[in-house]
């Protein structure tokens, strides 16, 4: 049983990412939530109730984080600039170079607050034998997927 579902679980990870790099683009917040609870469904058995609850808390969660991850996507290039606009022989601004730091920090901080919540909210939707299995496959299969925290190639 455990090699079929590794089985299942190594096409399913070959196959999305050819699927969003065939379009080009990024998958909208729908595709990447359907995918992922698609994923859990097969891995967990969810219900058609666990189904739909799971993703009204994913698409929650990554329409709250779209925000948070524009800003973060800013507060990075922010830091970027500061790191190479230093002149040869210029005193540093390690002031400003922590306050990007810091930023960037904060912003991070705050997506991965956003998973754990969402990562416990669907746990707690979950029988205590989803759960066991869950927790049988090992990290990654229920959150955190290729962009980092939240799974789906992005956030929660």
């Amino acid at each position: 049983m455990k090699i079929r579902t590794i089985a299942v679980v190594l096409a399913a990870m070959l196959a999305i990412p050819g699927a969003y790099a065939q379009r080009g683009n990024p998958p909208d917040i729908a595709t990447m939530v359907q995918h992922r609870v698609n994923r859990m469904t097969v891995l967990l058995g969810l219900t058609t109730s666990q189904q739909a609850q799971a993703t009204t808390i994913f698409t929650n969660a990554a329409t709250a984080n779209q925000t948070t991850e524009t800003s973060l996507k800013a507060a990075r290039k922010q830091l970027h600039t500061d790191i190479r606009g230093t002149a040869p022989g210029a005193t540093v601004d390690t002031g400003k170079l922590a306050a990007d730091a810091s930023a960037v920090a904060t912003l991070e901080g705050q997506l991965q607050a956003s998973a754990a919540i969402a990562e416990a909210q669907f746990l707690s939707i979950l029988t205590g034998d989803q759960q066991t299995k869950l927790s049988e496959l090992g990290e990654g299969f229920g959150g955190h997927g290729p962009a980092g925290p939240g799974g789906f190639g992005g956030r929660p």
